[in-house]
């Protein structure tokens, strides 16, 4: 039942988009590495707009077969070939540049992440710029029927579903960013004690629409991890503090601007929130006297280190004297390989 409704609700944010091309950001075409595929502000990316490209070519083809039913036909021999030159320089460049991305992911994150990720600038970029140009030659595509109906060659409907469809199959690729798996791509973050994520950690996230129906692991990847606390208290008041924050972090004005199918982006995208809630709950600890460099020496280990510099680069906020910080080695993005976390085997008289 809840899954009926989640996907309702999936439905009626996706058809809530109004169809207004004055929005289009044309610079997307120019800054492939910066490119993020938005719906209703990427050119070309709104749903009515496949539904009428759908329609223009159905009626087309149809108006098209009913006036060549009377007329010889045309030979089409450099329309052919320059149309299907366009597509293969193209599909040879698109490629091109899959691979070399693809290669450079490998080298610098291992194959999992070439599959599986949790950073949240995967859905953005020259990948999905290519995956982008790969969506707007389905467009191009079409010109195959009408080159055929021109021949008056036999066009049997398998050729009609399959050009409509793969627009509508490699939209819903960028819409859902099914380069990678959904759940790790909303980055949304869960707060845990210890290192085993659980299903009840699930109920952190209050939006029931937002919320996955399921805990899958293997969505999920460790971001930070942090060891040194002195007491329990600690643990659980920075946690308390972290939680605290991201359910009651401010909006901007901007995002009640924003059309309810785009804020979901934002509403999902807690790492950099949850980085800032971090440094601010562990100031509280300084403050109140539960940690300092006397007792403790913290280290915070970190998936990625550019967000160490983040306090400070947002909102001037300094990591408190007793923080140190280090790299989060992860096997298969999700297993420690941090002498810190690993597990070790105990005497038994221990």
């Amino acid at each position: 039942m809840t899954d009926a409704k989640n996907l309702i609700s999936r439905i009626e944010e996706i058809f809530s988009i109004p169809y207004n091309t004055s929005n289009w950001d044309f610079s997307q075409f120019t800054e492939p590495n910066e490119f993020q595929w938005k719906v209703g502000i990427t050119p070309f990316s709104n749903w009515q707009f496949v539904v009428g490209a759908w329609a223009t070519y159905f009626v087309t083809i149809i108006g098209l077969k009913a006036i060549m039913s009377s007329t010889t036909p045309f030979s089409m021999r450099y329309g052919t070939a320059a149309h299907n030159l366009i597509l293969c320089l193209l599909s040879a460049i698109m490629f091109g540049y899959a691979v070399i991305d693809f290669f450079h992911r490998y080298q610098e994150r291992g194959i999992g992440e070439c599959f599986c990720t949790s950073d949240s600038s995967s859905n953005k970029g020259r990948l999905f710029y290519v995956t982008y140009a790969y969506y707007l030659s389905k467009f191009d595509e079409l010109f195959d029927t009408v080159i055929l109906v021109l021949k008056k060659k036999p066009i049997i409907f398998l050729h009609w579903y399959h050009h409509a469809i793969v627009i509508l199959m490699v939209w819903s690729w960028l819409e859902d960013a099914n380069m990678y798996a959904r759940h790790v791509q909303t980055s949304q973050v869960l707060v845990t004690v210890g290192r085993i994520i659980q299903s009840k950690y699930l109920r952190q996230i209050k939006d029931a629409a937002l919320r996955p129906h399921k805990l899958r692991k293997d969505h999920w990847t460790p971001f930070v991890a942090i060891s040194g606390f002195s007491s329990y208290g600690s643990v659980m008041t920075t946690s308390n503090i972290i939680l605290r924050k991201l359910q009651n972090r401010p909006k901007s004005s901007e995002y009640y601007k924003m059309e309810k199918r785009l804020r979901i982006h934002e509403d999902m995208n807690l790492v950099e929130s949850s980085v800032l809630a971090l440094c601010q709950s562990l100031r509280q600890l300084e403050a109140r006297e539960m940690e300092s460099k006397q007792n403790s020496l913290l280290k915070i280990y970190w998936e990625r280190m550019a967000m160490v510099d983040l306090p400070k680069e947002q909102k001037g906020m300094e990591w408190p004297i007793f923080v140190q910080h280090e790299k989060l080695e992860l096997k298969r993005g999700r297993l420690f390989l941090n002498e810190e976390f690993k597990w070790k085997q105990k005497p038994l008289a221990a």
